[in-house]
């Protein structure tokens, strides 16, 4: 075999491995869509839109992280009312450590949901309740590793 053929071979052989494993990297990895009925989302956005401006003129919707608990505390103008809603933890990077859990504050509006509930590091967490007139909507970050 001339120079020639042994450097086209090796040359063959390099592009075929390159080409498999680019092909086994592209199936490893998994692109999520954000929401899978984000069709759905999308017609209610204007309802969102209007639920962040209630929920930015009343007293915030807060949250802590206190050991081995994170506490939300409902507004205070709500609590007379009756609040009901839920809490979505989404983690930004697997679908599979999402969770939901719904608001059900004690007296003092407060709600403690176990850290042992949320394995993933980062969240982003929706917060949508409504106090039987009007329905409000906000979004917090949540980093589990500070």
């Amino acid at each position: 075999m001339s120079l020639g053929k042994i450097m086209l071979v090796v040359c063959g052989i390099f592009c075929f491995s390159l080409g498999v494993a680019m092909y086994l990297l592209v199936k490893k990895i998994k692109v999520d869509l954000v929401t899978k009925e984000y069709i759905a989302e999308a017609k209610n956005y204007q309802q969102v839109i209007e639920a962040k401006k209630r929920a930015q003129e009343i007293s915030a919707f807060r949250m802590a992280k206190a050991d081995p608990f994170i506490v939300l505390q409902v507004p205070h103008e709500h609590l007379q009312s009756g609040v009901k809603g839920e809490v979505f933890f989404y983690c930004v990077y697997d679908e599979k450590l999402d969770k939901t859990v719904q608001l059900a504050p004690d007296n003092m509006g407060q709600q403690m949901v176990p850290q042992s509930w949320i394995r993933g590091k980062r969240y982003k967490v929706k917060l949508s309740w409504h106090n039987g007139e009007q329905s409000f909507y906000t979004e917090h970050e949540l980093n589990m590793n500070h």
